[in-house]
C-alpha cells in the first residue's frame, strides 16, 4: 500500500512540475472554492443551526418586518428563512463554529432572495436602507 502511495505522489509531482504555473494556481483556487461550497452547503442544510437562529431571532423578517403567522395564521407559524451573515467566499479557512446568534439573520423569502440579487450580496442593513429610501422613510 505504501509503495502504491509513493508511486502516486511521484506521478503527481511530475505532472505538477511540467504544468503551467497559472494552471496549477487556478486548479488550487478551484479546489478552495469547491471546499467553501461544501462547507456552505453543510451549514446551510444544518437544521440545528437554522432552528437555533430562529429561536434566538424570532420569526419576523429582520429587514421588512413581515411575519408569516400574522398574515397566514396557523399555516405560517414558525416560518422564516435563516440567512448566513458570514460570506463563505470571504473565509480564508474552514469555519470553526457558526454561531446562530451572530452569524445568521432571519428573513422572509422575498428579502432573502433580494439580498442575493447582487454580487456580493447585500447585508440585511443595506437592504433595509434601500427599502426605506424607496418608501420615503
Amino acid at each position: 500500500m505504501l509503495l502504491l502511495y509513493a508511486t502516486l505522489v511521484q506521478a503527481r509531482d511530475a505532472l505538477v512540475e511540467d504544468a503551467d504555473p497559472a494552471a496549477v494556481e487556478a486548479a488550487a483556487e478551484a479546489g478552495t472554492e469547491a471546499m467553501k461550497e461544501r462547507w456552505h452547503k453543510r451549514s446551510e442544510r444544518n437544521p440545528n443551526l437554522a432552528k437555533a437562529a430562529k429561536a434566538f431571532h424570532g420569526t419576523t423578517c429582520m429587514v421588512c418586518g413581515f411575519n408569516f403567522e400574522e398574515t397566514y395564521g396557523e399555516i405560517g407559524v414558525g416560518y422564516i428563512e435563516a440567512h448566513h451573515l458570514t460570506r463563505f467566499s470571504e473565509l480564508k479557512g474552514r469555519p470553526k463554529q457558526l454561531d446562530p446568534k451572530t452569524d445568521f439573520a432571519v428573513l422572509c423569502p422575498n428579502c432573502h432572495r433580494t439580498l442575493h440579487k447582487v454580487t456580493p450580496p447585500l447585508t440585511p442593513n443595506e437592504l433595509q436602507v434601500r427599502i426605506n429610501a424607496v418608501s420615503g422613510q
